[in-house]
C-alpha cells in the first residue's frame, strides 16, 4: 500500500486493478464527489506525484489523461494541470403543457415513455442496462466485412431490401434462434425490425384498435408501456410476483407483452404453470402474447425456453434485438410472426419499411453467418457469466448489509438488488452521475406504486477490474 501525506490516496499493488485505473478512480471521486479542489486548483506535476507515490511517471499521465476526457481537469504535459468547475447540469426540456401544439397522443408519450428522460452519456458508465460488453465485439472483422459489401455493392443493396427484410439475414437470423434459443420458425415467417420496440410498433399497429386493452408486467420495461401508450392502448399493469405474471389477475385484453424468460427489471422466470395458464387464457379469449426475449444472447444453455416454442395455436409473437449483442447503433432486432400474420403485417411494413438500412442487414447476414459468430455468442456469455459472477462477489463483500441480491441460474445481463431503505429515482440519478455511474431504481419500472425499493445494475459492459471500483462507489451513493 502507497499514500502520499496529506492526499489519502490508497494504491494497491497487489491488486488485479491496474494502478492507473485506482489513481483515476481515487482523484476523480476528490475531484468530483467530494469537492476537495475548488476549480483552478493546480495539481502537482506527474513527475512530482508519481514520486511521491513511488510509481511510474506513466501511470500518472494515463491516469491525468482519463481525468481530461471527463473533462475533470485541463492542461497539457508541462504546462500545469489545473482542475476544472464541475459540468453545469442541463435545463430539463419543456413539458407538455408548455406546448399547445402538442397532441394528446404526444402528452401521453411524454408522460409514460423514457423519452427525455434518458441522459445518452450515462449509457458508458457502469451499471447501464441494455449496454453490451463493447471490449469482446469484434470490430475489425465488423470493418473487414462491411468493406467486402462496400468494395463492389450490388444492385439490391443500393437500392434497398425487401419489405420483411434483407432474404439471407432472415434466413441467418432463423437459424440464430433455432440454435441459440430452440425457436421453431421459417425465415418467411421473421421480419427485420429496427429493433424489440420497433417490433412491439409495428405489432400493436396491426393488431390493435386504440382503446385496446393490453397487459404489461407490474413493473416492467419503460419501452413497451411507452409504445402501447403512443397508440392509445388501455395499459393494464398485471403484477409480477417469484413465478412471473399472475395471469389470474389481469382483466380482459385484446394483448399480454412478457418476458417469460427473464422479465426486467427483477430478473423473474415465469413457472410452468403460469406458462400454460397464459398461453391458455390467449387460446380462451381469442388474445395476442408479444414476448420479448432481450436477454437471450445472455442465458445460460439450461435456461428457460420461449413460450412461442410451447405455442400450439400460432398466437404468441416473438420479438428480440442485436441491440445488446453487438452494439447499440446497429438499430437493428427481429421479430417471428406465426404464419398467419406474415401477410397482412407485410402490407402494414410496406406503408412504413423497417427502417434498417440495406448495408446493415447485409453485413449483418454475412456476421450472422461467419464462421466466427457462435464462437462469439459463446464468449459473450461466459464474459457475462464471470461478470455477473464478480458482481455478485463485490456486493456480497461492499453491500451485504444494504442490499439483497435477486440472483438466479438462468445468466441474463443484469441484477436486482433489493432494500429495505427507500430509494428515490431523481436522488438516485442526480448522485449517479457524479460517481460515474448509470443507476436507476426498480421503482422507476412500475406503473403505480412501487413494493419493492432497489437498484437495477447492468454489468455485461462493465470490465472485471472495474467491478469493485463502481461497487464501492455504489455504496456511498446509496448510503
Amino acid at each position: 500500500m502507497t499514500t502520499p501525506p496529506g492526499w489519502g490516496l490508497l494504491l494497491d499493488r497487489t491488486s488485479r486493478e491496474p494502478m492507473y485505473q485506482q489513481l483515476y478512480t481515487q482523484l476523480r471521486d476528490l475531484i468530483v464527489v467530494r469537492r476537495q479542489f475548488a476549480p483552478g486548483t493546480r495539481l502537482p506535476a506527474s513527475r512530482t506525484l508519481a514520486d511521491e507515490l513511488g510509481i511510474s511517471r506513466n501511470t500518472v499521465l494515463l491516469a491525468y489523461q482519463r481525468l481530461r476526457q471527463d473533462n475533470c481537469i485541463d492542461g497539457a504535459p508541462g504546462a500545469g494541470t489545473v482542475v476544472l468547475p464541475p459540468p453545469r447540469t442541463p435545463s430539463p426540456p419543456p413539458g407538455p403543457g408548455r406546448c399547445d401544439a402538442l397532441s394528446g397522443r404526444a402528452r401521453a408519450a411524454i408522460a409514460n415513455g423514457p423519452g427525455h428522460l434518458i441522459d445518452r452519456s450515462a449509457c458508458n458508465r457502469p451499471f447501464a442496462v441494455g449496454m453490451p460488453p463493447l471490449d469482446v465485439f469484434p470490430a475489425s472483422l465488423w470493418g473487414k466485412l462491411t468493406a467486402n459489401r462496400l468494395r463492389k455493392p450490388p444492385v439490391r443493396l443500393l437500392s434497398g431490401c425487401e419489405t420483411l427484410g434483407f432474404m439471407p439475414l432472415r434466413e441467418a437470423i432463423a437459424a440464430y434462434l433455432g440454435l441459440m434459443r430452440g425457436v421453431r420458425c421459417r425465415a418467411e415467417q421473421v421480419v427485420v425490425t429496427r429493433g424489440a420496440e420497433h417490433a412491439l410498433d409495428l405489432v400493436i399497429r396491426s393488431l390493435l384498435e386504440p382503446g385496446d386493452a393490453v397487459w404489461l408486467e407490474e413493473p416492467g420495461t419503460i419501452e413497451a408501456r411507452a409504445v402501447a401508450t403512443w397508440h392509445g392502448q388501455r395499459v393494464c399493469p398485471v403484477p409480477v410476483d417469484d413465478e412471473g405474471l399472475v395471469v389470474d389477475a389481469g382483466p380482459d385484453a385484446r394483448m399480454a407483452i412478457v418476458s417469460p424468460a427473464r422479465q426486467l427489471p427483477l430478473g423473474t422466470v415465469m413457472s410452468g404453470p403460469r406458462r400454460k395458464g397464459l398461453l391458455d387464457w390467449a387460446q380462451r379469449t381469442g388474445s395476442w402474447i408479444v414476448e420479448l426475449d432481450t436477454e437471450a444472447p445472455f442465458l445460460s444453455p439450461d435456461a428457460a425456453p420461449p413460450l412461442q416454442t410451447e405455442d400450439a395455436h400460432g398466437q404468441v409473437i416473438y420479438a428480440g434485438t442485436f441491440r445488446n449483442l453487438l452494439f447499440p447503433e446497429v438499430r437493428a432486432g427481429y421479430c417471428v410472426l406465426p404464419e398467419s400474420l406474415v401477410d397482412p403485417i407485410s402490407a402494414v411494413l410496406w406503408q412504413s419499411g423497417s427502417g434498417v438500412s440495406s448495408l446493415i442487414q447485409h453485413v449483418l447476414a454475412d456476421f450472422v453467418n461467419y464462421q466466427y459468430f457462435p464462437r462469439y455468442l459463446r464468449r459473450v456469455r461466459d464474459v457475462c457469466a464471470s461478470r455477473r459472477e464478480a458482481l455478485v462477489t463485490a456486493l456480497g463483500q461492499y453491500g451485504a448489509d444494504w442490499l439483497t441480491v435477486s440472483d438466479d441460474a438462468s445468466g441474463g445481463s443484469f441484477l436486482a438488488c433489493v432494500t429495505g431503505h427507500p430509494i428515490d429515482e431523481q436522488t438516485l440519478t442526480d448522485r449517479a452521475s457524479p460517481a460515474s455511474l448509470s443507476l436507476h431504481s426498480i421503482d422507476r419500472y412500475y406503473m403505480g406504486q412501487g413494493e419493492l425499493s432497489g437498484v437495477v445494475l447492468g454489468y455485461a459492459a462493465v470490465g472485471e477490474a472495474a467491478i469493485v471500483p463502481a461497487v464501492q462507489r455504489l455504496m456511498n451513493v446509496l448510503r
